[in-house]
């Protein structure tokens, strides 16, 4: 009898590179899965599996998950940073990777303990400022490690994980992690462009209108509250970490490094700036005065998340291309064998198709036994053929 199938919804795959990458290093890893012969199962473009969809495995006895985005830069010489991780907009946005970990909580991978690490693979090396936050992993006996980490002459190919104990780092990304920090990137947006600071319950401000009104604008006179542009020393830490945001996101939007928020209302009064309400925004408060339901604090990420978020996450660098990994395969999971270009082929061939599928399907051992068969079976009928045309 047939084994049922688990299917998932796949999202579309990447460009060219990005694909021969995922290709080899999900064929690697499906080879590395089966040689361990524990019940495994793998899947490549796992839309519920957010920004980590590229590929999946899961072993079946720990009942554990491993979810991997697989990243390739043709610029080997390029170097990951602390600005690289810390940016919204980077690729290697940790900002980014946080949000998506949130998202896991809601699925089948995160429940009952069942997520063990979340990946970033990538051929590029982190430079020196980004060691100082991260520490290298020892693999010792863990299934998902051993398959994950791949050798590669003339690099150091290496598992790193951040380090919980660095604060000032941990700190840095809760500014750009915590809702805040979105008010205050869009606030001096609304103020650069002039544009009106709006009530609608899908907009950034709706949420936070009542802090807003309570603490940071003067509606009557259109300008900032005094007290909030001189940091009274009464404010809240929350507070004035806010006020910190939004200095630091004007400063950089004016380019003018000697910015001060002190000048907010003198930049706004002399028309260098626009604050603008529309009216619904006005006219909340009037209709509504109750004490607003959270506080500053509220809207600020913990330290246990981001704790717990890197818990999970492993940052394999200066591993290799997706030419490297040819090679690696070649060698690896065909052998030296005769006819070992042919067999590779006939292997990449089969496993492109399960990737190419419109309908996503988890392998297993049993299919990668199916696959090596086929690919087998077929290099046979294909030199049989060739030796009775000669």
């Amino acid at each position: 009898m047939e084994e049922a199938r688990k299917l998932y919804k796949k999202n579309p795959g990447s460009g060219t590179e990005g694909y021969l990458n995922q290709l080899r290093l999900s064929t690697l890893y499906f080879s590395r899965l089966a040689t361990t012969g524990k019940p495994f199962e793998i899947g490549v473009e796992v839309a519920t599996a957010g920004k980590f969809d590229d590929i999946v495995m899961y072993l079946g006895d720990e009942q554990q998950y491993c979810l991997v985005q697989a990243k390739h830069k043709q610029d080997e010489t390029k170097r990951i940073t602390l600005d690289d991780l810390l940016k919204t907009t980077t690729e290697y946005s940790l900002p980014k990777y946080f949000d998506s970990f949130r998202g896991l909580k809601r699925e089948v991978f995160y429940q009952a303990g069942r997520l063990k690490y979340i990946v970033i693979y990538t051929n590029l090396k982190v430079d020196e400022n980004v060691k100082k936050v991260m520490e290298p992993v020892l693999v010792n006996a863990d299934t998902f490690l051993n398959t994950l980490n791949v050798q590669c002459g003339g690099k150091e190919p290496t598992l790193y994980r951040f380090n919980t104990d660095y604060i000032e780092f941990i700190e840095q990304l809760i500014d750009r992690i915590s809702p805040i920090c979105e008010v205050a990137r869009k606030l001096a947006e609304q103020l650069v462009q002039r544009k009106k600071i709006s009530i609608n319950p899908n907009g950034v401000f709706h949420e936070f209108h009542s802090l807003l009104v309570r603490d940071v604008f003067d509606l009557d006179r259109q300008l900032f509250r005094d007290e909030f542009l001189t940091s009274n020393p009464e404010m809240s830490i929350y507070l004035h970490k806010f006020r910190y945001l939004l200095e630091r996101t004007l400063r950089s939007i004016l380019k003018l490094d000697e910015f001060s928020i002190t000048d907010l209302n003198r930049l706004i009064l002399t028309g260098k700036l626009k604050l603008l309400f529309e009216t619904g925004f006005v006219s909340k408060i009037v209709s509504q005065s109750a004490k607003p339901s959270k506080d500053w604090g509220d809207y600020r990420v913990k330290r246990t998340e981001v704790n717990e978020f890197f818990q999970h996450l492993i940052l394999a660098a200066d591993q290799p291309n997706f030419i490297e990994l040819e090679a690696i395969t070649k060698v690896e999971v065909f052998g030296l064998k005769e006819y070992v270009d042919e067999y590779m082929r006939a292997v990449f061939d089969q496993v492109d198709r399960w990737i190419r599928d419109g309908e996503g399907v988890f392998l297993n051992a049993n299919d990668w036994k199916r696959i090596c068969s086929n690919s087998l079976a077929r290099i046979t009928d294909t030199t049989i053929s060739t030796m009775l045309k000669e």
